[in-house]
């Protein structure tokens, strides 16, 4: 049986792998965190090439895709293209070369199988887990990256804050001075899709010893110091750094109280009002009778809240 790869089972297929189609909104937004004018530009699971599409034609591109039949759609709609089929964890490609900037939509948390001896990942405090492979990708795309690249992912948020293995490569990404931004980019830019996601943006250039946290719906951004993020157990969620303040109107507590009393004092004689209009209405003469003991129970509780009153008016002047 012939396989289906028209864009809907494209997408589909994707799903089941873990990842989210990239739309060109998204891919442009990707592109504007990363260098104008890069010298070549990598994606290390190009797919079909949507993320690379945005770049123009003379930069060199160079992507590895795990589905030979989606890296020939690429090779067909690229320009200046150069593509790898393989697993990008077990099998890398384009490993003898540096890349001025790296673009990444990689499967968010997959399985993999952890290699402590591979020269990518043997430096690092720890490897990730067998059952996320999300910081296996990000090492991966450091190696490849020059002195002076850029590298632009978008990531799964649980990436910002998972502990254990996570959590202590987190640590070291972030005091090797890597992360430069961390963007939270709301739901509604995938295709097939609502749910959150992340961009982070890497280097290796010198730390100016702050991270840019950006909020992209609300618009607000703002630079963290090395220090509040490890007092925070290096946590990189936008949302512990940048929130949007809400306007608290001040309430007058004087005005606010005549103003329920006013709304009390209406609402009990529309109450009893409406109790003698029926009866008037119905011409009842035991509902009439029925009506003014009420009336009349309603004033004894009053009345009985009026002795209270003066009895601690008595006792505050004795006092």
């Amino acid at each position: 049986m012939k396989k289906d790869f028209s864009a809907k089972a494209y997408r589909n297929d994707l799903k089941e792998k873990g990842v989210f189609h990239t739309d060109s909104k998204l891919a442009e937004i990707i592109k504007s965190y990363g260098k104008e004018r890069p010298k070549n530009v990598y994606d290390p699971t190009c797919g079909v090439g949507t993320l690379l599409s945005v770049f123009d034609e003379d930069i060199p591109k160079y992507g590895q895709e795990l589905t030979e039949e989606y890296l020939k759609v690429a090779e067909k709609t690229l320009k200046n293209f150069t593509g790898e089929v393989g697993d990008t964890l077990k099998n890398p490609a384009f490993m003898d070369m540096k890349f001025d900037l790296i673009v990444a939509n990689y499967p968010f948390s997959i399985k993999w199988e952890p290699d402590k001896e591979d020269v990518r990942f043997k430096d690092w405090v720890d490897v990730p887990p067998p059952s996320k492979a999300d910081y296996a990708f990000i090492m991966h795309m450091i190696y490849l990256l020059a002195d002076d690249g850029v590298c632009v992912s978008l990531n799964f948020p649980g990436i910002l804050y998972r502990k254990a293995r996570e959590g202590k490569i987190r640590k070291e990404l972030v005091e090797r001075g890597y992360v430069k931004k961390v963007i939270q980019v709301p739901s509604g830019y995938f295709e097939d899709t609502n749910i959150e996601t992340t961009i982070l943006v890497l280097s290796k250039e010198k730390f100016k010893g702050s991270i840019k946290f950006v909020n992209l719906k609300d618009d607000l951004e703002r630079d963290v110091q090395l220090e509040e993020i490890a007092e925070n157990d290096y946590n990189l969620s936008v949302s512990s750094y940048v929130q949007k303040e809400i306007e608290v109107e001040e309430i007058d507590p004087i005005e606010l109280r005549e103003t329920i009393r006013n709304k009390f004092i209406q609402h009990v004689d529309d109450n009893l009002g409406i109790e003698l209009f029926l009866t008037e209405t119905f011409e009842d003469k035991k509902a009439r009778l029925d009506l003014l003991k009420f009336y009349k129970k309603v004033l004894e509780v009053v009345e009985k809240h009026i002795l209270n009153l003066k009895e601690q008016i008595k006792k505050s002047l004795a006092d």
